[in-house]
């Protein structure tokens, strides 16, 4: 089946601000009404544009100085991929793209007990996808929960998964879930990644168990496997159970031999 893609969102490269690409027409620019305003003198009112199609979105260019995707001028339009970093004016913006789900997927109801499981309390328990386990430095042995299907990993506050260790950058790589596949993907960081000691330089599968290493930081990637969250057993059977007939029972097998006997009798002599 075809993917659709939604609009996706943009990350700011000069202070981290985050737009989801929501609106239609999505545009950069100077004047107040577009979705991201752009300060830089450079930029024109109506910079550019991100339409969203089925197929991805593609960027289209209405400047009067020129639209860059990763320093390349944009001719017209451009398909957006992503990762793709976007220049208006003299500001850079880092494009995610979004899968959505294809429409007329079955969704299994949630009855009680699956009300139960996910609960503590009556408070709802977010289940990770993930864990990573920091292997070395400061801090050794801590445990980070992923629990989206794109988490951004690096030091700045634009990652949902955050490392002090300055070798890691504000933006380092990204983790990705796509048709139960994990991947990892290097953002341009500075001191760059490796997975099993082979640095990544481009989107690269995660085993379980795998070593991933972020600038000096190293970590263990452990997915989390859904499908030992719950384990059927079988129906317990019940062991069989002797019947001892008690005093009350003998005494009524008794009476009613000596009734049929007296009826045989009274067939017999009649």
């Amino acid at each position: 089946m075809q993917q659709q893609y939604g609009g996706g969102r943009v990350v700011s490269l000069n202070d981290g601000r985050e737009y989801l690409v929501s609106v239609v027409p999505f545009g950069f620019g100077r004047d107040a009404e577009v979705a991201v305003v752009v300060a830089s003198p450079d930029a024109s009112r109506r910079d550019a544009e991100i339409v969203v199609r089925p197929d991805g979105s593609v960027l289209v260019d209405r400047s009067a100085n020129g639209t860059y995707v990763n320093g390349s001028r944009v001719d017209g339009r451009r398909p957006l991929k992503a990762l793709d970093v976007i220049r208006i004016g003299a500001e850079e913006f880092r494009y995610y793209f979004m899968v959505n789900e294809p429409a007329g997927r079955p969704v299994p109801p949630v009855g009680a007990a699956a009300r139960l499981s996910d609960t503590l309390v009556g408070v709802p328990r977010v289940r990770p996808l993930a864990t990573l386990r920091i292997k070395n430095g400061v801090g050794k042995g801590d445990r980070k929960l992923v629990v989206a299907a794109v988490t951004h990993l690096g030091r700045g506050a634009a990652s949902q998964i955050r490392f002090s260790d300055q070798s890691v950058s504000a933006e380092h790589a990204v983790l990705q879930l796509r048709e139960g596949v994990w991947t990892l993907t290097d953002l341009g960081s500075t001191h760059g990644s490796a997975v099993d000691d082979e640095p990544v330089t481009e989107e690269t599968p995660l085993s379980p168990g795998a070593t991933i290493r972020l600038g000096e930081v190293v970590i263990s990637f452990e997915p989390n496997d859904e499908r030992a969250d719950f384990v059927p057993r079988a129906p317990a059977v019940p062991a069989p159970v002797a019947v001892v007939p008690g005093p009350r029972a003998g005494l009524m097998a008794v009476a009613i031999a000596l009734l049929l006997a007296a009826l045989v009798a009274l067939v017999l002599f009649v």
